[in-house]
């Protein structure tokens, strides 16, 4: 019921013969595992999904520049992620200081910092 009343994906997105098609709305089931972890195993990340190319490359420069590795499974995390407008933007969260947090980005990722 959530996945199916939080559907904001538009009639191209749910078009199966579209380029633009998402498979699932965002609130619906995981779409992959993130972690190392040998118990997620690499073939039980077969779902395949659109990403934000220009996103993941731009995470991977700025990953060289910064000298911090970036895991392919974080990487289709935030290109799968970021084929989606934020639904949920906080006044006092635009203008945040990103060296102390990333709430203003995703949840999900602040166990990573």
């Amino acid at each position: 019921m959530i996945a199916q009343g939080g559907d904001d994906r538009t009639p191209s997105e749910q078009d199966l013969n579209s380029s633009e098609y998402i498979p699932k709305s965002r609130y619906d089931s995981i779409s992959f595992y993130i972690s190392n972890d040998p118990i997620c195993k690499e073939e039980y990340n077969d779902f395949h999904f659109p990403v934000n190319k220009q996103a993941m490359n731009f995470a991977t420069e700025k990953a060289k520049e910064l000298g911090v590795e970036l895991d392919k499974a974080m990487l289709q995390h935030l290109g799968f992620f970021m084929t989606r407008d934020p639904l949920i933007i906080f006044s006092d969260q635009i203008e945040v200081d990103n060296t102390q947090t990333c709430c203003h980005f995703d949840v999900t990722l602040h166990y990573i910092t």
